[in-house]
Protein backbone atom coordinates (compact mmCIF):
# COMPACT_ATOMS: atom_id res chain seq x y z
CA UNK A 1 0.00 0.00 0.00
CA UNK A 2 0.98 3.61 -0.60
CA UNK A 3 0.77 6.49 1.78
CA UNK A 4 -2.27 8.97 0.61
CA UNK A 5 -0.34 12.07 0.87
CA UNK A 6 -1.57 13.46 -1.17
CA UNK A 7 -5.02 14.27 0.04
CA UNK A 8 -4.75 16.76 2.62
CA UNK A 9 -6.46 15.76 5.87
CA UNK A 10 -5.83 12.04 5.78
CA UNK A 11 -2.43 11.30 5.99
CA UNK A 12 -2.74 8.34 7.72
CA UNK A 13 -4.25 6.70 4.85
CA UNK A 14 -3.03 4.31 2.60
CA UNK A 15 -3.87 3.67 -0.87
CA UNK A 16 -4.95 -0.06 -1.33
CA UNK A 17 -6.85 0.63 -4.71
CA UNK A 18 -6.60 2.78 -7.43
CA UNK A 19 -8.80 2.88 -10.86
CA UNK A 20 -9.23 5.13 -13.46
CA UNK A 21 -11.00 6.65 -16.43
CA UNK A 22 -10.32 8.69 -19.50
CA UNK A 23 -9.43 11.52 -17.76
CA UNK A 24 -10.73 11.24 -13.67
CA UNK A 25 -8.48 8.98 -11.10
CA UNK A 26 -10.54 6.93 -8.12
CA UNK A 27 -8.63 6.09 -4.74
CA UNK A 28 -9.66 3.84 -2.36
CA UNK A 29 -7.94 3.90 1.30
CA UNK A 30 -7.80 1.05 3.41
CA UNK A 31 -10.53 2.58 5.57
CA UNK A 32 -13.04 2.20 2.99
CA UNK A 33 -12.80 5.72 2.14
CA UNK A 34 -13.55 6.66 -2.00
CA UNK A 35 -11.22 9.62 -3.29
CA UNK A 36 -11.60 11.07 -6.19
CA UNK A 37 -9.65 13.92 -8.92
CA UNK A 38 -9.56 14.85 -12.80
CA UNK A 39 -11.88 15.58 -14.93
CA UNK A 40 -15.90 15.62 -13.46
CA UNK A 41 -17.27 16.48 -16.36
CA UNK A 42 -20.14 13.54 -16.15
CA UNK A 43 -20.28 13.80 -12.59
CA UNK A 44 -17.87 10.82 -12.63
CA UNK A 45 -15.89 12.29 -9.57
CA UNK A 46 -19.01 11.71 -7.71
CA UNK A 47 -18.95 14.94 -5.90
CA UNK A 48 -21.66 16.40 -6.80
CA UNK A 49 -20.13 18.78 -9.33
CA UNK A 50 -20.92 18.06 -13.29
CA UNK A 51 -18.00 19.52 -15.31
CA UNK A 52 -14.50 21.22 -14.30
CA UNK A 53 -11.58 19.68 -13.49
CA UNK A 54 -10.30 18.87 -10.12
CA UNK A 55 -6.36 18.38 -9.60
CA UNK A 56 -7.00 17.64 -5.34
CA UNK A 57 -8.19 14.61 -4.25
CA UNK A 58 -11.56 15.04 -2.31
CA UNK A 59 -13.49 12.31 -0.54
CA UNK A 60 -16.24 11.27 -2.41
CA UNK A 61 -19.70 11.00 0.01
CA UNK A 62 -23.03 10.67 -1.16
CA UNK A 63 -26.33 11.76 -0.56
CA UNK A 64 -28.56 10.67 2.24
CA UNK A 65 -31.39 11.42 -0.03
CA UNK A 66 -30.32 9.09 -2.55
CA UNK A 67 -29.96 6.15 -0.44
CA UNK A 68 -31.09 7.14 2.67
CA UNK A 69 -29.67 6.62 6.38
CA UNK A 70 -29.04 2.81 6.83
CA UNK A 71 -27.22 2.74 3.18
CA UNK A 72 -26.04 6.17 2.80
CA UNK A 73 -22.90 6.18 0.56
CA UNK A 74 -20.50 8.30 3.38
CA UNK A 75 -21.87 5.27 6.09
CA UNK A 76 -20.23 2.41 3.75
CA UNK A 77 -17.07 0.68 4.20
CA UNK A 78 -16.50 0.45 0.47
CA UNK A 79 -13.95 -2.47 -0.48
CA UNK A 80 -13.83 -2.44 -4.18
CA UNK A 81 -14.04 0.59 -6.35
CA UNK A 82 -14.41 0.61 -10.79
CA UNK A 83 -14.42 2.94 -13.47
CA UNK A 84 -15.23 2.83 -16.52
CA UNK A 85 -14.37 5.54 -19.15
CA UNK A 86 -16.76 7.95 -17.97
CA UNK A 87 -18.89 6.44 -15.00
CA UNK A 88 -17.68 4.61 -11.59
CA UNK A 89 -19.08 1.62 -9.19
CA UNK A 90 -18.18 1.31 -5.74
CA UNK A 91 -19.10 -2.21 -3.50
CA UNK A 92 -19.65 -1.82 -0.04
CA UNK A 93 -18.63 -4.20 2.65
CA UNK A 94 -22.31 -5.62 2.48
CA UNK A 95 -21.85 -6.23 -1.02
CA UNK A 96 -24.14 -3.26 -1.82
CA UNK A 97 -23.89 -1.43 -5.24
CA UNK A 98 -23.36 1.93 -6.00
CA UNK A 99 -22.59 3.63 -9.61
CA UNK A 100 -22.20 7.39 -10.52
CA UNK A 101 -21.17 9.50 -13.84
CA UNK A 102 -22.33 9.05 -17.54
CA UNK A 103 -25.57 7.43 -17.41
CA UNK A 104 -25.68 6.87 -21.04
CA UNK A 105 -27.00 3.49 -22.28
CA UNK A 106 -27.87 2.43 -19.06
CA UNK A 107 -24.76 1.73 -17.61
CA UNK A 108 -25.21 2.85 -13.94
CA UNK A 109 -28.24 0.71 -13.26
CA UNK A 110 -30.74 2.97 -12.31
CA UNK A 111 -32.97 3.62 -14.99
CA UNK A 112 -34.17 7.03 -16.17
CA UNK A 113 -36.99 7.54 -13.65
CA UNK A 114 -33.97 8.00 -10.70
CA UNK A 115 -31.78 10.58 -12.75
CA UNK A 116 -31.12 13.77 -10.65
CA UNK A 117 -29.44 15.62 -13.11
CA UNK A 118 -31.33 17.54 -16.63
CA UNK A 119 -27.54 16.49 -18.99
CA UNK A 120 -24.71 17.80 -19.36
CA UNK A 121 -22.31 17.71 -22.67
CA UNK A 122 -23.77 16.24 -26.00
CA UNK A 123 -27.03 15.70 -22.88
CA UNK A 124 -25.81 13.02 -21.74
CA UNK A 125 -27.89 11.96 -18.18
CA UNK A 126 -25.06 12.03 -15.74
CA UNK A 127 -25.51 11.05 -11.17
CA UNK A 128 -22.66 13.27 -10.54
CA UNK A 129 -22.71 11.01 -6.92
CA UNK A 130 -22.85 7.48 -5.60
CA UNK A 131 -26.60 6.33 -5.81
CA UNK A 132 -27.62 2.68 -4.64
CA UNK A 133 -28.61 0.02 -7.47
CA UNK A 134 -31.65 -0.29 -6.03
CA UNK A 135 -32.44 -3.06 -8.38
CA UNK A 136 -30.53 -5.06 -5.72
CA UNK A 137 -32.17 -3.82 -2.52
CA UNK A 138 -35.63 -4.90 -0.93
CA UNK A 139 -37.48 -1.23 -1.43
CA UNK A 140 -41.08 -0.61 -0.18
CA UNK A 141 -42.90 0.35 -3.41
CA UNK A 142 -45.30 3.00 -1.64
CA UNK A 143 -42.49 5.26 0.28
CA UNK A 144 -39.70 3.89 -1.81
CA UNK A 145 -37.68 3.49 1.18
CA UNK A 146 -34.52 0.96 1.06
CA UNK A 147 -35.55 -1.97 3.59
CA UNK A 148 -32.90 -4.58 3.11
CA UNK A 149 -30.36 -6.13 0.55
CA UNK A 150 -32.18 -8.44 -1.73
CA UNK A 151 -28.98 -9.62 -3.92
CA UNK A 152 -25.70 -9.18 -2.40
CA UNK A 153 -22.81 -8.19 -5.47
CA UNK A 154 -19.09 -9.65 -4.47
CA UNK A 155 -17.58 -8.29 -7.80
CA UNK A 156 -18.12 -5.41 -10.25
CA UNK A 157 -16.41 -4.57 -13.51
CA UNK A 158 -17.17 -1.13 -15.62
CA UNK A 159 -16.85 -0.98 -19.11
CA UNK A 160 -16.86 2.01 -21.78
CA UNK A 161 -20.77 1.38 -22.33
CA UNK A 162 -21.89 -1.19 -19.80
CA UNK A 163 -21.54 -2.42 -16.28
CA UNK A 164 -21.17 -6.06 -15.03
CA UNK A 165 -21.00 -7.75 -11.93
CA UNK A 166 -21.18 -10.82 -9.87
CA UNK A 167 -23.35 -12.01 -7.06
CA UNK A 168 -22.57 -13.99 -4.21
CA UNK A 169 -24.13 -17.13 -5.89
CA UNK A 170 -22.33 -16.70 -8.68
CA UNK A 171 -24.84 -15.39 -10.67
CA UNK A 172 -23.60 -12.74 -13.64
CA UNK A 173 -25.37 -9.38 -14.26
CA UNK A 174 -24.81 -6.58 -16.90
CA UNK A 175 -26.79 -3.73 -17.95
Amino acid sequence: MLPLFFAPGFASAMISVLAVGISHSLVLSDKGHVFSFGSSEFGQLGRDIAGGNYQNPGRIVGSRENDGDDFYFSKKRIVSIESGDYHCAALGIDGSLYTWGDASNGKLGHGEEAMNESGNHDNRRSHSMPCIVRHFMHVNTTTKEIMGIKVKIQNVSCGCSHTLCIDDTGESWSW
